[in-house]
């Protein structure tokens, strides 16, 4: 079935991980999961980033039920459901960090450091929810509530461009070019894979370094 990019990693993953259980056990002798092939284009859209007066206007009614969500996956540049399924443990408020991503071994287990104009909103919806970032009656919502949410607190403040969660990654990002960020920070900050051979094998970035280039938006 014409299945998208994004699924069909998700099931190369599976492959990946069955060959090794298999390998493991005795059960097969040569593992292909390595061999099988993406057919469709990586559907990780451009999207369109907030504009500065967008943020403005988000910063403006905070106070309002939700804003602090979507400030908080503009300033973290986390994909919808990578934050949404982020176990507590995984935000660690004493090294003031994020863990977690998955779709690509560039993506997972990356390092986020929360950056200090979202930090009170995190620690607030720990402690309102019991370590959950993100719920409702003190449960953790869907994608699809999550999106509910998202489209019907941007109207309420009057944002009417249409906005998908996934453009607060493109305003991360773009936000951290304007600001002049290192790239390569970048590509570690958002899991991307960088195209230099020389960055993607030579190139270590701390957590220090990144919170540095974080903190220029």
């Amino acid at each position: 079935k014409p299945l998208s990019h994004a699924m069909q990693e998700h099931i190369k993953n599976l492959f990946s991980q069955m060959d090794k259980f298999a390998l493991q056990n005795d059960i097969i002798k040569k593992g292909y999961s390595t061999f099988a092939s993406i057919t469709v284009a990586e559907d990780d859209k451009p999207g369109v980033p907030f504009t500065p007066e967008e943020i403005q206007a988000l910063w403006n009614n905070t106070a309002f039920p939700w804003v602090d969500s979507i400030l908080i996956y503009i300033y973290s540049g986390w994909r919808i459901s990578e934050l949404l399924l982020m176990p507590p443990e995984n935000i660690d408020l004493k090294e003031g960090t994020f863990r977690g991503g998955m779709k690509t071994e560039s993506s997972k287990n990356r390092i986020v450091p929360i950056h200090s104009k979202i930090r009170r909103f995190v620690e607030h919806r720990l402690a309102m929810n019991s370590g959950i970032l993100f719920a409702v009656n003190g449960r953790p919502i869907s994608t699809t509530t999550y999106i509910k949410l998202f489209k019907s607190t941007l109207a309420s403040i009057g944002i009417h461009t249409y906005h998908t969660p996934h453009d607060c990654r493109h305003t991360f990002i773009s936000l951290l070019d304007s600001a002049g960020a290192n790239q390569v920070c970048i590509d570690r900050l958002v899991g991307h894979a960088s195209k230099s051979i020389t960055t993607r094998t030579y190139t270590h970035k701390t957590i220090a370094e990144l919170r540095e280039a974080i903190e220029m938006i």
